[in-house]
């Protein structure tokens, strides 16, 4: 190791500079130059000197772990970014396009249409609803069907006796016939439907439970019991075949299903006939139509 290095030392007797003219000239000697600095004195100092072999081989094992772990981390080490980028310059731009036509005006016109659209709309739908309520107060609920007309089912009273005129004033039989025209059934059953020959029409019934009007019933027969059934309820007809015939004292009148004249069903029913005062026959009719059984009472009345 070397000693340090001592500051020259400046001489100790120096003399100060005078001041003297500018114009004057210089007449002073020069002054004489100090006296080289003295070289320090080093002491040596005997060493021994360093096993920089032994060093080197101590250090290699530590040299060659260095670079292994350098060598295995190298992928983590950031790679440098490409800086190489190659620029090209493209063709000129277009020219600008007409400018788009403004939609405004056209949107304006739109909703005008709409608006007047809407106040068209709303004026058919308030006419609607005035037309619907007063359509709702002129329809009036169905009225309840009425109940068929019932006859009397208790006999008149027999007329009163009349005194027996004297055999030159009696009348013949065939006098005696009244004049209301109403059927009137035999004393007994019989084979032989001559008094049941010609039409005859019924009082107004209803042929179902509910209908609308009432109809007549005209049967037409011939001395068998043969015949048909038109049944009328206005502009409505109904046309089947029928035929009478006796249960014990019991006249029946049957008639068959068909079809009217407005495409509806007509359902086929029986009158039953028992003779009451007068032999005046009372006949009670039963049907089963849409609605359920329907029964009725009637007279028949001679046409011809």
């Amino acid at each position: 190791m070397l000693p340090p290095v001592l500051p020259p030392r400046l001489p100790e007797s120096v003399p100060p500079p005078q001041r003297q003219t500018v114009l004057a000239p210089d007449q002073t000697p020069p002054a004489p130059l100090p006296p080289p600095f003295a070289a320090p004195a080093v002491i040596a100092t005997a060493r021994p000197g360093m096993p920089w072999l032994k060093v080197l081989v101590l250090a290699l094992p530590l040299l060659a772990l260095l670079l292994g772990a350098a060598w295995l981390l190298r992928g983590q080490l950031p790679a440098d970014p490409a800086l190489s980028l190659a620029t090209r310059e493209g063709p000129d731009a277009p020219p600008p396009g007409p400018p788009p036509p403004n939609p405004l005006p056209v949107l304006k016109i739109s909703l005008l249409g709409q608006q007047a659209r809407e106040k068209a709309l709303r004026l058919e739908l308030s006419a609607i609803d005035e037309e619907l309520k007063k359509r709702v107060a002129a329809c009036k609920p169905p009225e309840p069907p009425k109940p068929p007309p019932q006859a009397a089912l208790i006999p008149p009273p027999p007329p009163a006796a009349r005194p027996t005129p004297p055999p030159a004033l009696r009348e013949p039989p065939q006098a005696s016939r009244p004049s209301d025209n109403r059927l009137r059934l035999p004393s007994g059953p019989t084979g032989n439907f001559a008094f049941l020959q010609g039409c005859w029409r019924t009082d107004p019934f209803y042929h179902e439970r509910i209908q609308s009007q009432p109809g007549v019933s005209t049967y037409c027969f011939g001395s068998n019991g043969g015949g048909q059934l038109e049944w009328r309820r206005g502009r409505t007809a109904c046309r089947t075949r029928a035929q009478a015939n006796y249960s014990g004292s019991t006249l029946l009148l049957r008639d068959a299903d068909t079809q009217c004249n407005d495409g509806s069903d007509w359902y086929a029913d029986q009158l039953v006939c028992r003779p009451g005062a007068d032999n005046v026959a009372f006949c009670s009719g039963e049907s089963r139509g849409t609605f359920g059984r329907a029964t009725w009472t009637v007279n028949l009345h001679k046409l011809n």
